[in-house]
């Protein structure tokens, strides 16, 4: 880990939590809703780190900035394309049919700071 990832995670909601709590809460079974992941996630300082560097370390397995392995599979597909996009934008935007993502409306495309 390099220190420009242990300062960001110093600052994540979920640091603190035990072990156990984190299986539980982020790394849940396959169509298991992250419910509680997203409340976290949503009110964490550092989750789009957190998603950055799921995504750039091909993370397959946990929920990551709030989005599932699904989610970031089709967000990534999206900055690779060029666009920037924050968590909480993606999942606003985006239509989930059967957990797959069958759309994303353009307003999640912004630019963001």
């Amino acid at each position: 880990m390099d220190d420009r990832e242990a300062a960001w995670r110093k600052k994540a909601a979920c640091r603190g939590m035990s072990g156990a709590d984190v299986d539980r809460v982020f790394y849940l079974g396959t169509g298991v809703p992250p419910i509680e992941a997203r409340v976290i996630c949503g009110g964490c300082p550092v989750a789009q780190n957190c998603l950055d560097y799921a995504v750039a370390h091909h993370e397959r397995f946990g929920v990551f900035g709030g989005l599932t392995e699904r989610e970031r599979r089709v967000y990534a597909k999206l900055v690779r394309a060029g666009h920037r996009l924050t968590p909480k934008g993606f999942l606003d935007q985006a239509r989930f049919v059967d957990k797959k993502c069958v759309e994303i409306t353009w307003t999640a495309l912004a630019v963001t700071a």
